[in-house]
């Protein structure tokens, strides 16, 4: 986030990495690099500022790891590898189809998130019909972060007990890594 910083303020809306730490000190990330372009007056919304973060990703570096690997690190620390709120991702407007998630899926992922507040019914669907035709597991939560509004959707998305169960089965004792 930081190279999103310097990024926006090149482009005219100076904002530093302290500031967002002002606003969230245990983690600088999207919403409080937000949060204080908006304590700033430098965006009037977050829409606002989604687009500017859209004109940063070209040249803020990929992520340090490939999916092949962040998957085998989650399974080594005794996780499952979920893909969560996918209906957010979008290729040319559409959600993923299957043939993407067969690929994750030979990978190691291990599940998607279906149920999310934010889902719509469409998606869900969809995303049902991909896990239940892959053999994933199927998750949910609220995508509560705590801040800075507390957890007002904790526990508000109903997700079945018998998912819980499945997610349970799946882990593995954590392991030391090398």
């Amino acid at each position: 986030m930081a190279e999103c910083c310097v990024y926006l303020s090149e482009m005219g809306y100076p904002l530093s990495i302290e500031e967002a730490r002002e606003i969230n000190p245990l983690f600088a990330g999207h919403n409080a690099v937000a949060f204080a372009a908006k304590r700033k007056g430098l965006v009037a919304s977050s829409e606002e500022m989604d687009r500017l973060y859209a004109l940063t990703w070209p040249r803020v570096r990929p992520a340090a790891l490939d999916i092949a690997t962040a998957i085998a690190l989650i399974h080594a620390a005794g996780g499952v590898a979920v893909i969560a709120h996918p209906h957010q991702y979008k290729r040319d407007g559409q959600n993923w189809p299957l043939e993407d998630f067969a690929a994750l899926k030979a990978l190691g992922l291990d599940g998607v998130e279906v149920y999310h507040r934010r889902m719509p019914p469409a998606d869900r669907a969809h995303f049902m019909r991909l896990a239940e035709e892959l053999d994933l597991l199927i998750t949910g939560g609220s995508d509560e972060h705590g801040w800075p509004t507390g957890f007002p959707y904790l526990g508000k998305e109903p997700i079945p007990d018998a998912l819980l169960d499945s997610l349970l089965a799946r882990m593995e004792k954590p392991r030391v890594l090398d």
